[in-house]
């Protein structure tokens, strides 16, 4: 007899967020979509998770993988942000087998928290100038994954710089403040 035949599903792609306060998702994972097989079948779920060029790891991984009984389904717990490989294993009651993969996107859905300072004092320099970096006023900001730029800009100016209203790494002040 021949393996099962199975097929990704119709997204190809699972998209999830990141759990609340870790940089980490859960995928409760369906099942695989079997279109030929000649008697029962089962399945397996295992993952790979993507090294620096975006291929899947030689290895895979059963950590973190539960199966539900009452369910029947899969979850894998603590996937990473980024692309993860799902790999289904279906094995038929005559101990063939076969595998399809899909991805699961884990996207962080969480914004940062900023923390500011209260109170800054700005020096000028001899020829009136200072420039305040976005970093100087960061107080202890954070984010569930990771921090990925600080940014700055003034609600109005008198200094004349217009870039000064727009989110950059540093603002401008002048004696004019």
């Amino acid at each position: 007899s021949e393996a099962p035949i199975c097929t990704s599903n119709e997204y190809f792609v699972n998209t999830i967020f990141t759990d609340e306060g870790v940089c980490t998702g859960t995928f409760e994972v369906p099942p695989p979509i079997v279109i030929f097989e000649c008697s029962d079948w089962t399945y397996t779920v295992w993952y790979k998770l993507t090294d620096e060029n975006g291929d899947p790891f030689e290895y895979p991984i059963f950590d973190n993988v539960t199966f539900d009984a009452h369910t029947g389904l899969f979850t894998i717990s603590e996937l990473p942000q980024d692309t993860t490989w799902l790999v289904y294993t279906i094995t038929d009651a005559c101990d063939n087998s076969t595998q399809c993969f899909t991805e699961i996107l884990v996207e962080d859905g969480e914004a940062p928290t900023p923390v500011c300072e209260g109170y800054t004092v700005v020096g000028l320099e001899d020829e009136g100038w200072a420039d305040v970096f976005a970093t100087s006023i960061d107080d202890g900001s954070f984010d569930n994954c990771e921090i990925d730029r600080f940014e700055v800009r003034r609600q109005s100016t008198n200094c004349g710089f217009q870039s000064d209203l727009q989110f950059g790494e540093k603002v401008n002040f002048c004696c004019e403040d």
